[in-house]
């Protein structure tokens, strides 16, 4: 804990210090490289912001634009899990992001993608992104930032390989490979990100299930996986928890964070359903144990528009009030927060998507 306090401290203060009060020696090529230079509409597509090799950093600031007319930035991708991310912002309507972030060891990181970017071609033309001229990379051990020569990146979107004109709407290629998610537009793009970041790499055939309702066991998977939560404490297994199970090593790793608790018999109950409201308690729960939400919080103010809001169990009042806080939780379009209700797959996947974003901890599976 008191490491990870100072290389918070440290990294906080290396960004509040005025860009031109460190030495500039040094220079560091930045690029905006693509991963494909030319894709069709519809497609996903990443562009890897990347380092010259020699250069150890200790902090980061990404910052720059796009052409969001052209494509949308669906999530930041993070390689690197000695990185810790301190900003994640990015405006679709605008076409801008930001990002920054520092390295956990205190040491300095040489890896050369500093953060990678998922987009989807929207429409045909030539999709341009740009870093600015106040991207940093603070040197490692040093009070003192790289100065950047910065390059950026372009990528020539394509109609289909007919050269016909193509239908973002109704003939765009889809976000997600799995063939069963026409009439959930809504949960579509969530659940690609899902699988595009490994979420979901446990499903062999084609189908996602959008409308099954999503276990306790499949939920507490995908939500240490999209947190990137270990843990190496050895605790009692649940009763019910099979060792050979793909579940069992998140289900165990939330027992240790003290984030799934169990009944009074020792058992998860990893098959059954889960409610909305427990789905919410885990998430808060995990958040809390990365620090990433102040547990300080007026519930009625951020419940009040939830006209079912005094359905809520107690245990779950403060969670789900987070999650509000957050902008992780929204309800549906009757302002209900169907707290009892139990939460299907596409549900939880456009929630872990939102929760991805926030936390801006996601990785490649």
């Amino acid at each position: 804990m008191m490491k990870k306090l100072i290389c918070i401290l440290i990294a906080a203060a290396l960004f509040v210090m005025p860009f031109a009060a460190f030495a500039q020696e040094g220079e560091v090529q930045l690029a905006a490289v693509s991963q494909q230079s030319t894709v069709e509409v519809g497609d996903q597509f990443l562009v890897d912001v990347m380092k010259s090799d020699e250069a150890k950093f200790l902090t980061f600031r990404i910052n720059g634009t796009f052409d969001s007319s052209l494509a949308e930035l669906i999530a930041p991708v993070y390689t690197n899990e000695k990185l810790g991310v301190l900003t994640n912002k990015f405006d679709n309507e605008k076409g801008t992001f930001l990002f920054e972030g520092y390295d956990q060891t205190i040491k300095g990181t040489d890896e050369k993608v500093v953060v990678s970017l998922l987009f989807e071609a929207k429409k045909s033309g030539e999709f341009k992104m740009d870093l600015l001229d106040d991207c940093m990379l603070g040197k490692a051990n040093e009070n003192a930032f790289y100065t950047l020569d910065i390059n950026d990146a372009s990528v020539t979107i394509a109609d289909d390989t007919n050269g016909e004109s193509v239908s973002i709407i109704e003939d765009a290629k889809p976000l997600t490979s799995f063939d069963d998610m026409f009439g959930y537009d809504w949960a579509e793009k969530a659940v690609g990100v899902m699988e595009t970041l490994g979420v979901t790499k446990d499903i062999a055939d084609k189908s996602f299930y959008p409308a099954k309702e999503i276990t306790r066991g499949e939920f507490i998977t995908m939500l240490m996986r999209v947190c990137k939560q270990k843990s190496t404490k050895s605790v009692e297994d649940f009763l019910d928890v099979d060792k050979d199970s793909y579940q069992y090593e998140y289900i165990m790793t939330a027992k240790a964070l003290g984030i799934a608790k169990g009944d009074n018999e020792g058992n998860f109950r990893p098959d059954e359903s889960i409610s909305r409201q427990d789905v919410c308690s885990l998430v808060y729960r995990t958040m809390l144990k990365m620090n990433k939400v102040n547990p300080e919080i007026d519930t009625d103010t951020y419940l009040a528009k939830f006209t079912d809001k005094d359905t809520v169990a107690p245990y779950a009042v403060e969670c789900m009030a987070g999650l509000v806080r957050a902008k992780i939780l929204q309800g549906d379009d009757k302002n209900l927060l169907r707290p009892e209700d139990n939460m299907t797959r596409a549900e939880a996947a456009v929630l872990l998507n939102k929760l991805a974003e926030f936390n801006i901890l996601v990785s490649r599976g």
